[in-house]
């Protein structure tokens, strides 16, 4: 309990500074697996956070709407984003980390 109390405020935390340098609603949150990157949804785009610079590294543009949901694969190559517009249209796109190529 205690460890899934302190990730939420890790979370909170990072989400509250992320949302600070964009000036965008932030939609959607998710840890690269080494715990070295922050992914974050913005409208219409992925915003890669480096979290020991604080800094956007990557813009993964082209999402329909707002991102909703993000999870990065195991290995951290490989970016899933879910969004689009409520009742409208949505899609899944996956993103490759080194080329910044998607597909949906």
């Amino acid at each position: 309990m205690l460890r899934r109390l302190t990730l939420t405020v890790l979370l909170l935390f990072t989400a509250r500074l992320a949302s600070a340098q964009t000036g965008s609603p932030i939609t959607a949150l998710a840890y690269s697996p080494d715990g070295t990157r922050l992914a974050m949804g913005v409208r219409h785009e992925v915003r890669i956070i480096d979290l020991r610079t604080y800094k956007v590294v990557l813009r993964l543009k082209g999402s329909p709407g707002s991102v909703t949901g993000l999870a990065f694969h195991p290995n951290g190559k490989m970016l899933a984003g879910a969004g689009g517009v409520p009742g409208k249209s949505g899609e899944v796109r996956l993103w490759n980390l080194s080329t910044q190529k998607s597909t949906t």
